[in-house]
């Protein structure tokens, strides 16, 4: 997917520019915002990736469950190329219509 490539380019961008903000010498009340800055950053993130997880399952469960509908479809055609029919001796057996 493309979330691993943008958390990536997220991860180095954020990394370089608190990096560069707190090598210029600013004082200990920006640097202090720079870091919960890249604290609330990371909480983000680690959210997507949380999210993400969820989502891969939901698809996978989604996928299964279409499967699972086109199998039952598939049996409901040939279910109804059938009929029951009771024979001489009183079994019903089911023969094509």
């Amino acid at each position: 997917m493309i979330i691993p490539e943008i958390s990536a380019a997220i991860t180095s961008a954020r990394g370089e520019i608190f990096k560069g903000l707190i090598s210029l010498g600013i004082d200990s009340k920006v640097q202090a915002a720079v870091i919960d800055a890249q604290n609330v950053t990371l909480q983000l993130q680690s959210q997507m990736f949380d999210i993400l997880a969820k989502f891969e399952q939901q698809a996978a469960e989604l996928s299964e469950l279409r499967e699972k509908l086109r199998e039952k479809e598939d049996w409901n055609v040939t279910a109804a190329k059938y009929a029951p029919y009771r024979t001489v001796d009183g079994v019903v057996v089911y023969r094509l219509k």
